[in-house]
């Protein structure tokens, strides 16, 4: 079963009213909108039905008004119900007494005493976190939150390789996922959810590569990245590189990280940049990986909130001016 369907069914089991036919479930926010069609619950199937307003409620269940026993059903309003909004059908129904949270729905899934900041999760990222809620027991809710936003359990209990990390964060979208949950949250919630992170990937990156996530993840308005690709430094053409050093200075003047990234050895790198005076520091990458960026070898990327801004091959690299228009 997904996470959605635990939730309905543990909500089905806990019902108030456990004689009466119809499980009835206020949801404003629209946590159960792509709710199943059904639902097998200890062996019964009941029909799931979303609904947008009143005129829904009715059509599902007034053929069965004058019926003694009607078949079971879980109703999802996403109209707000008050007591006596439809007495009939509410008389046949367990009711949420009021729109349904993500704590109720974590309660349904297990979960003892969950924390409030999981009411103010965006519902896909709520629905991401669901299916690690049972690790709540072992591991910080902070911890737990960013296992789902990077979509990899192993972040729990133990590491990645850097490059992983990166690719992770950059190019699988989760840099943006961690950015919307932590613009959503309260500003005590936000700051432990970031220290969290951090000190999570502080455990996994060297200085640069950490410099990198740190600066997307905590700048309201981000330092630009300006990575200088080079798959392979003894294959790079060196013609645009006095025009790349030009580049880098500037903006290293302006507050601008400045990282080299390349997938050649560390000795041919740092040949590379003592023969061609580099003013910045490199990180090894997968050549896969730069590749997969830009193929031009080297060639320029600017980066911006997690978010690429610019790319640029050897033969059209920009003037530093022209590399900032590129920003939001």
């Amino acid at each position: 079963m997904t996470a959605m369907e635990q939730a309905l069914a543990g909500m089905w089991r806990s019902r108030e009213k456990q004689k009466l036919p119809y499980l009835l479930v206020n949801d404003v926010r629209g946590y159960f909108t792509e709710a199943p069609a059904e639902l097998l619950v200890d062996g019964q199937a009941i029909p799931v039905h979303v609904c947008a307003n009143e005129f829904g409620l009715r059509r599902h269940t007034e053929p069965e008004r004058r019926q003694p026993n009607p078949p079971a059903r879980i109703i999802i309003s996403r109209q707000q119900l008050q007591p006596d909004h439809l007495p009939d059908l509410q008389a046949r129904s367990s009711v949420s007494p009021r729109t349904v949270t993500g704590c109720d729905i974590a309660k349904a899934l297990g979960v003892l005493n969950p924390r409030a900041l999981l009411d103010r999760l965006p519902i896909p990222a709520f629905w991401n976190l669901a299916p690690y809620l049972p690790q709540l027991g072992a591991y910080s809710l902070e911890r737990v939150v960013l296992a789902s936003l990077l979509n990899d359990p192993s972040v729990l209990s133990a590491g990645w390789e850097p490059d992983r990390i990166l690719d992770k964060l950059w190019y699988e979208n989760a840099l943006a996922r961690v950015r919307e949950v932590l613009g959503s949250v309260d500003a005590d919630e936000r700051r432990a959810l970031e220290q969290e992170f951090l000190d999570v990937v502080r455990t996994w990156l060297d200085g640069p590569r950490f410099a990198l996530v740190e600066a997307a993840v905590l700048e309201s308005d981000p330092t630009p990245v300006l990575l200088i690709t080079a798959y392979n430094v003894e294959k790079a053409s060196t013609a645009c590189l006095p025009a790349i050093n030009t580049l880098a200075q500037e903006a290293f003047k302006n507050g601008w990280y400045v990282y080299g990234v390349s997938a050649s050895g560390w000795e041919s790198i740092d040949a590379f940049r003592h023969e061609h005076q580099t003013p910045f520091d490199f990180v090894q990458c997968d050549e896969k990986t730069v590749k997969t960026v830009v193929r031009s070898n080297p060639g320029v990327v600017l980066l911006q909130q997690g978010t690429v801004r610019g790319v640029w091959a050897c033969g059209d690299v920009p003037v530093f001016a022209e590399a900032k228009e590129e920003l939001r």
